[in-house]
């Protein structure tokens, strides 16, 4: 047989078999199997959902992270979504006053890593409101990035101050 033929043959079949529908092996008209009827039951109440509280224990402390100078760097990888690192500081402070618009153009998530306690924090929040913040300890910022000043704001590979 003609080499053509027989590719022609091959590819007719393979593209009847791409668009070929699919086989119903058992249809149970949307009613539940015997052995499961008791999880489909109405009396059974549903169970309520709750959020998990995180309470973080104060006082964050990234040893390797303190405020200072940031050179714009290229990482090797991407961040998801733009993220900025922060402190409980007068740098961090005067840093989100003058970038606040941006962080929230950005919708820049922030993380504060060195913050003694929770009224520390929540002054932090309030001052970068309604920007989110979450105390971390910022170790791995230090250690996977080398990263060892803030205030910085990671866009894609980008950390720049």
């Amino acid at each position: 047989m003609n080499l053509a033929v027989l590719s022609a043959l091959l590819f007719g079949l393979a593209a009847n078999i791409a668009m070929a529908q699919p086989i119903v092996l058992a249809d149970f008209g949307g009613k539940p199997l015997p052995w499961t009827q008791d999880l489909h039951a109405g009396s059974v109440p549903p169970i309520p959902l709750k959020r998990i509280q995180f309470t973080p224990a104060y006082p964050i402390r990234t040893v390797g992270m303190r405020p200072g100078s940031v050179h714009k760097k290229v990482l090797p990888t991407a961040a998801a979504m733009p993220i900025f690192v922060v402190g409980y500081d007068s740098q961090s402070f005067a840093w989100l006053h003058h970038n606040k618009q941006h962080l929230l153009n950005t919708g820049a998530h922030g993380f504060v890593v060195n913050v003694a306690t929770s009224q520390q924090f929540a002054r932090l929040q309030e001052y970068a409101a309604p920007i989110t913040l979450s105390p971390v300890n910022g170790d791995d910022f230090h250690q996977h990035l080398g990263l060892t000043r803030y205030p910085f704001l990671i866009i894609g590979n980008e950390v720049m101050q």
